[in-house]
């Protein structure tokens, strides 16, 4: 920049408005997988970009890609090409477990037409306890009524929201995969051009170099100790960490007097040989870190411990036992289970002894508790502690319960008056809360005797009088009434 005069000022390489666009590609005249963004690498192994195909009827899904380490809040672009399909088919993310398993419903869904390509953008959710580790893509038909073939290649994830072309995975890409040229022209426009020629080509990247030749051959190292010996003689050169597993049939002696047993490894102390056992804190896996737990000849004992509790679970042949006391609570529970016997649960107040039963077999199930409840079902019936069989309770009445049901079965009432047939009393415990009434037939031809029966409820006085109102002179009275308690 120079001042020319007081007044004006003249400025040199001022930006003239031109844009520089880029492109890229396998080719050095740009036609080769052209592209206009730059590819990122594949988190989806195992990918190709040569047509897969699915045959089949409902859904016909097909797994393109899982991913086993999503981050929470990234952004993921998930696409896919398919090249042919006998009907659309879906793109679904899902979130799966550590086994593999769908935990929720889709993250995302996408409809492909045969000869199209789709994508989704997804967010990676918190999965607070939903056990979502793995992100997993799939294809499937709309519906499952659909069938036939779809194909499909190019599966590809990605970090970001704009889906690039196709790449491996990191540990599968080469520098073939790359692209090799690099295209600029310059204009005025923000758009960028779809025509290679309208690109000036040069090449950015060569592929990978043919093997160098091999090397000599390093300088041989010293003998070093042997760290163990399988044998079924005593090792005679001994030095202190030396394992040495006896691979004979029968006992022996080693030189220290040592009984050394079949098929048992020992290391040498420096002074004798000594058993090696495996602690259970050396064993460390995701179901099996030095749990206080006995195996002997197939049965199985765990002592464990939670927060509230202390118990213990065994298993042996074809039955499993598991006995627990919460001492906060006080109550001890077991359960048992046999694959002939059935199942046995137990729940005991440690601070009442009251007991609670409940069991299941061939014949049914059964539920007792020691205050006095209990209930039984069965192919013949329902059994329940408070059930009452046929009880007379007048001249004329018997009743009977039946879990909360009672029946009331009247027959012959009659009187010589018109005025109440008193029938007889329903006791307390079979009574209903609140008075109910109902009908009673006369033994006529005609409803015009027919009348009302009242049992009294708890909240009245002479709780359970069960009584014909206003009966018809010389009128019998033969019918059954039920109602609920």
């Amino acid at each position: 920049m120079k001042i020319v005069a007081k007044n004006s000022l003249t400025i040199s390489n001022v930006n003239d408005g031109t844009i520089t666009h880029t492109a890229y590609a396998y080719s050095a005249d740009g036609k080769d997988r052209f592209t206009t963004v730059y590819p990122n690498l594949n988190l989806f192994t195992g990918t190709s970009d040569k047509p897969s195909k699915k045959t089949g009827g409902e859904w016909n899904i097909a797994t393109i890609g899982v991913y086993k380490t999503p981050i929470v809040g990234q952004e993921y672009t998930i696409s896919v090409e398919v090249p042919e399909a006998d009907h659309d088919v879906m793109m679904e993310v899902f979130r799966w477990d550590n086994a593999g398993h769908r935990v929720s419903w889709p993250l995302a869904t996408t409809r492909i037409k045969s000869g199209e390509k789709g994508h989704v953008t997804i967010t990676w959710p918190d999965p607070k306890d939903s056990g979502a580790i793995q992100l997993a893509a799939d294809l499937a038909w709309t519906n499952d009524k659909d069938t036939g073939t779809y194909s499909y290649d190019k599966a590809k994830l990605e970090i970001g929201g704009i889906p690039t072309p196709h790449m491996p995975s990191s540990s599968e890409v080469t520098t073939a995969d790359w692209p090799s040229y690099i295209g600029q022209y310059t204009d005025y426009t923000q758009d960028d051009s779809t025509k290679p020629s309208d690109y000036t080509w040069s090449l950015i990247r060569g592929n990978d170099g043919k093997d160098g030749a091999r090397g000599k051959d390093g300088i041989a190292g010293s003998n070093g100790d042997p760290g163990k010996v399988v044998s079924d003689t005593e090792p005679t050169t001994k030095f202190k960490g030396l394992t040495w597993k006896y691979s004979g049939i029968t006992a022996i002696n080693a030189s220290d007097g040592t009984n050394i047993q079949p098929n048992t490894e020992y290391y040498w102390n420096g002074n004798n040989w000594v058993i090696n056992l495996i602690n259970a804190h050396n064993i460390n896996v995701d179901d099996l870190s030095a749990i206080s737990t006995t195996l002997t000849n197939g049965k199985f004992i765990s002592n464990w411990s939670s927060s509230n509790a202390t118990g213990t679970t065994t298993i042996e042949k074809n039955h499993l036992i598991i006995n627990s006391a919460n001492a906060s609570l006080n109550t001890n529970n077991t359960i048992a289970l046999d694959n002939e016997q059935g199942m046995m649960m137990t729940y005991t107040d440690t601070t009442s002894n009251r007991t609670v039963t409940a069991g299941v077999n061939f014949q049914g199930f059964f539920v007792t508790d020691s205050a006095g409840p209990y209930v039984s079902v069965t192919p013949t019936g329902i059994v329940n502690s408070v059930d009452v069989s046929w009880t007379t309770i007048g001249s004329y009445a018997a009743y009977r319960r039946d879990g909360k049901v009672v029946t009331i079965r009247v027959v012959g009432a009659k009187t010589s008056a018109t005025g109440d047939i008193y029938i007889g009393k329903i006791p307390l415990k079979d009574c209903p809360t609140a008075s109910v009434m109902g009908t009673a037939l006369a033994w006529s031809a005609s409803v015009a005797n027919d009348k009302h029966i009242q049992i009294n409820g708890l909240n009245q006085r002479n709780s359970g009088t069960v009584t014909i109102l206003s009966a018809a002179a010389n009128q019998e009275y033969t019918f059954q009434f039920t109602y609920q308690i």
